[in-house]
């Protein structure tokens, strides 16, 4: 499963990410809880360059504490500065906002010392389609300027906006990168939305999503479905959530897609439970 979903405007983006780079002090790349390395874009880190940068772990409702603990601890280990936010409630926000300000604070310092006039601290906000990048930043602007919709490719260009006073953001389209070839990251995208449901086989990722959950959470099947799945195979749990949710095309012809839908949709929306796709290499 290679995705080839990089579209004018996505290489456009990173074309402006690099020239306007200069313009701010602060990065906040933001990523997916539940797959917190695959929604980081690699071709980030030569962009980016040696700015300050705050990960904000977006959407942490959605997973266990215990599984998100494992991947602030790792992260911090690698010398990182993380945050874990929940931009639907505001959970973290003010976390966020203080450390954006004693980054800040240290550069406006550094240049008042060198002459430069103060002015307020410039952050970009970057990270790949549907991490919630929109709703982080109405969080922190305390406002709804931002179009928020659920699925990837909303956020198109550019703009500045005036954060309370001291702080100005530059907020950036999603991004991917011209060629996912992990097959696995490729599958993980298409479960959380990043990556437009047109381009796949809904069945096929819905198969993938069955064989994580049987790996790491096989009580949910029973918990949302009551579907009991000892000893079943990856394709009679797709048709047993297809019967029990009435997805049929005539009679005696199950709808797998739209069951394969229903699953989809049941994991985005965390009515599966929390349930992580993957956790940090020890």
């Amino acid at each position: 499963m290679t995705i080839h979903w990089f579209p004018g405007h996505m290489a456009k983006a990173l074309k402006n990410m690099r020239d306007k780079i200069k313009l701010v002090d602060i990065i906040i790349e933001v990523v997916d809880a539940r797959i917190p390395m695959c929604s980081r874009n690699p071709e980030l880190s030569s962009i980016l360059e040696d700015k300050k940068r705050i990960l904000v772990i977006n959407k942490a409702d959605l997973v266990l504490t215990k599984d998100l603990e494992k991947w602030l601890t790792w992260f911090k280990n690698k010398g990182e500065t993380v945050i874990p936010i929940n931009s639907k409630d505001g959970h973290g926000i003010n976390f966020l906002i203080k450390e954006i300000k004693v980054l800040g604070f240290d550069i406006i310092k550094k240049a008042f010392q060198k002459g430069i006039r103060v002015r307020p601290i410039r952050i970009m906000v970057v990270g790949i389609p549907n991490v919630g990048k929109s709703s982080l930043i109405n969080r922190i602007t305390g406002r709804t300027g931002a179009v928020v919709q659920n699925k990837p490719g909303v956020t198109r260009g550019y703009q500045w906006i005036k954060v309370r006073g001291d702080i100005e953001l530059l907020d950036t389209p999603g991004v991917l990168w011209p060629k996912i070839q992990d097959e696995d990251c490729g599958y993980k995208l298409a479960i959380t939305g990043a990556i437009k449901d047109d381009l796949f086989l809904k069945e096929d990722v819905a198969k993938k999503l069955i064989y994580y959950l049987m790996n790491i959470n096989p009580n949910s099947f029973m918990e949302r479905y009551q579907i009991d799945i000892t000893n079943k195979s990856i394709d009679s749990i797709l048709c047993e959530i297809a019967n029990k949710r009435g997805c049929r095309i005539s009679e005696n012809n199950l709808d797998l897609s739209r069951a394969s839908e229903i699953l989809i949709n049941d994991y985005r929306n965390g009515k599966l439970g929390k349930i992580i796709l993957e956790l940090p290499l020890e």
